[in-house]
């Protein structure tokens, strides 16, 4: 009998994806704040379990808040980590 694998969404692949996510917002042109947090915010939206009253903004808001580089208190720091 083989056992299932389950995907761990682990803070290293959180890490990646957000840096993958924040390149491809730049290849598509997004440059504005409320529209790259929009983007993320609606591809991790299933994956953070937050309330469905939540806005696709507020997602990645948390996101960037509670999951990466929580010693950093300002987004842009973040960002030029992340990139």
């Amino acid at each position: 009998m083989q056992k299932r694998k389950t995907f761990k969404f682990t803070f290293h692949c959180l890490f990646r994806c957000m840096a993958n996510m924040l390149r491809q917002a730049q290849e598509e042109k997004l440059s504005k704040q409320k529209v790259i947090l929009k983007y993320i915010g609606e591809k991790f939206r299933l994956k953070v379990h937050l309330p469905e009253w939540y806005s696709d903004t507020q997602v990645a808001e948390f996101l960037f808040k509670q999951c990466v580089c929580i010693h950093l208190d300002k987004n842009v720091d973040k960002f030029n980590v992340l990139v």
